[in-house]
């Protein structure tokens, strides 16, 4: 299927065969840029390859907090079959990486949203959130792959010493959660409670939408690379569930992202956020008073979160670091 969607801003989304869509038949861009080492087309491929001035041949890879990066970021590869040059792009956190992808408004638009109380609302009537049952208690968002030990978290929230409202998006959680409940499903719009913990099971979000409840929680629990950058974005303390690898290998990076994260964190904190994150990220366990502990620095965590966010805020997003060596690699 060759079908073509227009979207926002000029964008077109077509499908993608062994041959390239009619969209593309004719016209090659001046930048390619293909994503996690998938292949283009060979027929594509080669029809770069035969013009008189190739594109700009790039691969953006996963985000990583590896030390690696820095040394592969924008190192050339030559294709063996077509003499391509592709460099390879990698988003990261340090300056000698390709940064993070942020709207340039984005900070705007949050702030904005947090000072609009009409805007607030309308979310929370499109989430079937009455936001007077959130008050005096701490507010935590839940968006993540299967968690074998997700009961035993919520054990803890609800034997713990603050009040926590849950706010469960649609993610691979609710089978779990309706475990923890004894319950068949979970209902949206429903609130589940047991102790202190208030589940609320929120509709499917929007994009705008996601990032509205990041801002509005005060702890966020993510998964993923793109709500891990949204999670930063928001300023709010949050906890990271990688995607499952083989061997445990999404730990070695989970550690390497909390290196990045030490310079501005007290080991107190850190060393506490390290225990629940590995939880989260190896089923290791964690005991009712090491999640006590943590939320008990919650104070701390919002302010060292901030700092960190500041901090990464002196680099240029993504989009505009790399447009701008793009530029120097087209004009040269």
């Amino acid at each position: 299927d060759t079908a073509q969607q227009n979207l926002e801003h000029g964008l077109i989304v077509s499908a993608w065969q062994a041959s390239p869509a009619p969209c593309f038949a004719n016209i090659i861009p001046d930048i390619v840029i293909a994503t996690f080492a998938c292949d283009l087309p060979s027929s594509y491929l080669e029809a770069m390859a035969a013009l008189p001035r190739p594109p700009l041949y790039c691969n953006f890879e996963y985000l990583s907090a590896e030390s690696w990066v820095e040394d592969c970021h924008l190192l050339p590869s030559i294709d063996p079959r077509t003499g391509l040059k592709q460099y390879f792009y990698f988003m990261g956190f340090t300056a000698k990486t390709g940064g993070l992808l942020r709207e340039t408004d984005l900070l705007q638009t949050q702030m904005g949203f947090l000072q609009d109380t009409a805007a607030q609302t309308a979310f929370w009537e499109r989430c079937q959130i009455q936001p007077t049952l959130l008050s005096n208690r701490l507010t935590i968002s839940l968006f993540s792959y299967h968690l074998a030990h997700l009961q035993h978290f919520l054990h803890c929230c609800a034997h713990g010493n603050t009040p926590i409202s849950l706010l469960l998006t649609q993610c691979a959680a609710h089978l779990s959660v309706a475990a923890f409940f004894q319950v068949a499903s979970l209902e949206i719009g429903s609130i589940y409670s047991q102790g202190q913990l208030q589940v609320h099971i929120l509709p499917f979000l929007s994009h705008p939408d996601f990032d509205a409840l990041l801002w509005l929680c005060d702890v966020n629990c993510v998964r993923g690379e793109d709500s891990l950058v949204r999670a930063i974005w928001a300023g709010k303390p949050f906890l990271w569930q990688l995607y499952p690898q083989a061997e445990d290998y999404h730990w070695i990076k989970a550690q390497a992202f909390l290196a990045q994260q030490r310079p501005f964190f007290s080991p107190s904190l850190q060393s506490k956020i390290h225990t629940i994150m590995q939880a989260w990220n190896t089923e290791s366990p964690y005991t009712l008073t090491e999640w006590n502990d943590l939320i008990q620095e919650y104070t701390a965590w919002q302010q060292q979160s901030q700092s960190w966010r500041s901090h990464l805020l002196t680099q240029n997003d993504c989009v505009s670091q790399f447009l701008a060596w793009a530029n120097t690699q087209t004009l040269a």
